[in-house]
């Protein structure tokens, strides 16, 4: 069913409960929504184009890790958003509650065995 993101940020189970809890609430969608949307790009701005912008430290924690992938930023980010969205979309019409669970073991397993496999590094899957 089409909505809009604004729709998504409200929930009817909170308008019973005064004004500050409804707030809190919208406030951590908000901030999940600008994390989910802005995190792996801006992951992939800083370590293609900004290097200079990350700390010594990370930077080298993060090149020991991307050594033995032989992808570049862009398409590893862009393969798990495409894998972890087909397993959504396997998971989504299983009945009952063991859907999301059986997504979220799901993820974990194919993210470690990609993980090994140097498909993509561990950076990559914890920002997506």
């Amino acid at each position: 069913m089409p909505t809009v993101m604004v729709n998504m940020m409200q929930a009817a189970e909170y308008l019973n409960q005064g004004s500050i809890i409804p707030l809190f609430v919208r406030l951590i969608r908000l901030v999940s929504l600008l994390l989910a949307l802005y995190a792996p790009s801006l992951f992939v701005a800083l370590l293609s184009v900004n290097t200079g912008i990350i700390p010594e430290n990370l930077g080298l924690v993060i090149a020991s890790d991307r050594a033995t992938v032989p992808y570049p930023f862009l398409v590893e980010v862009l393969a798990l958003f495409v894998l972890l969205d087909i397993f959504l979309e396997s998971t989504a019409f299983v009945p009952g509650v063991i859907g999301p669970a059986l997504n979220i073991v799901g993820s974990l397993v194919i993210g470690q065995a990609a993980a090994q496999a140097h498909l993509v590094s561990r950076t990559s899957i914890n920002v997506n």
